[in-house]
């Protein structure tokens, strides 16, 4: 075959190439999430605190919705077709409750806290695979009537999963815990209700039911 002939066949494969690029329709579900405004309004969990609720932008190739009301911790984004978060919610006994919205039905469906979650701010946590969740709850024993402990519930079913070790409980008037998924499997807690300047971590893994405990020399900048 000679350099013409070559030449042509390249040419031919790249105009084929092409053709079959400007045939396949562009995706419809790559999706993502923004936050794009603001409010200060009243607290949830004090008449004379003020917090930040957010406008989410949820965009996909061929749609865009908002969502208000927005809590933190932001939600995240599972997959390519829900975005699942908090939301403020004033009929809520903790004033908020998750949100799921569906990009494909472009509709938006609230389920309830559960009710033993503590009302901070960022004490709760959703794994990013949206499955579980991560909060702090009361945690009544014989030897401890008026402790909390940290605690991961299935979304869907409720059930409990893993269980901390009791805190002291929480006498504060901001929020002395602090909740993070690392990954959909992972996650860490800390809380400063033991005292004396200091934060105790638990960390774990839900599919090895595994936990840890350790100290931190300082409040923790997961938020």
């Amino acid at each position: 075959m000679n350099h013409t002939k070559i030449l042509v066949f390249v040419l031919a494969a790249m105009a084929q190439a092409c053709r079959s690029n400007e045939r396949a329709p562009a995706s419809t579900t790559t999706l993502s999430a923004a936050v794009v405004d603001s409010v200060r309004s009243k607290a949830w969990w004090s008449d004379e605190d003020t917090m930040f609720t957010y406008v989410l932008e949820v965009r996909t190739a061929a749609t865009a919705d908002t969502i208000h009301d927005v809590v933190a911790p932001l939600p995240t984004v599972v997959g390519d077709t829900l975005v699942i978060g908090l939301a403020a919610d004033a009929r809520a006994a903790t004033g908020r409750a998750i949100f799921v919205f569906d990009v494909r039905q472009r509709g938006i469906v609230h389920e309830p806290l559960p009710i033993d979650a503590w009302p901070g701010q960022h004490d709760f946590g959703i794994s990013p695979d949206g499955s579980n969740l991560l909060y702090v709850r009361e945690m009544k024993t014989p030897r401890n009537p008026y402790g909390e402990a940290a605690v991961v519930r299935r979304r869907a079913s409720g059930e409990v999963v893993l269980t901390g070790p009791p805190w002291p409980p929480c006498e504060c008037d901001s929020d002395l815990h602090h909740a993070r998924w690392v990954t959909a499997d992972s996650f860490e807690i800390a809380t400063g209700a033991i005292g004396r300047g200091r934060w105790e971590r638990l960390s774990g893994s839900v599919s090895r039911r595994a936990l840890h405990i350790d100290t931190l020399p300082s409040e923790p900048k997961w938020h």
